[in-house]
């Protein structure tokens, strides 16, 4: 192979390198707009309707556990500021989620503070 082949050769390499280099960077670029999409997406319990069911299944679970922790309360006397209870809490995790920080939805009927 002569000098000038392997020039040659070695041009289109870095030439095929420069390419590459420039669809790895669009394509991490891309991989990234998908990500942050992905991570801002919120879903609610009210969006999808077996996610809003499961809720109103727990809730009403929560709510007659609750009425048999009340009458257990008054069976053993303990006054109402100091008994124990039972509450739903639904939490939903989106991007500040993941640092430990939740956001607890509002029961219904209820805003958001």
């Amino acid at each position: 192979m002569t000098t000038k082949e392997q020039t040659n050769l070695l041009s289109i390499a870095r030439m095929r390198e420069r390419v590459t280099k420039s669809q790895l960077e669009e394509v991490g670029a891309q991989i990234l707009v998908d990500l942050d999409k992905q991570l801002d997406a919120y879903y609610s319990f009210n969006s999808d309707e077996i996610l809003k069911e499961a809720h109103r299944i727990a809730d009403e679970a929560c709510k007659e556990a609750q009425a048999k922790v009340e009458e257990r309360n008054r069976e053993l006397g303990i006054p109402e500021r100091f008994a124990p209870s039972l509450h739903l809490q639904l939490v939903q995790c989106w991007r500040a989620g993941f640092g430990g920080t939740a956001e607890k939805t509002p029961a219904d009927g209820e805003t958001a503070s």
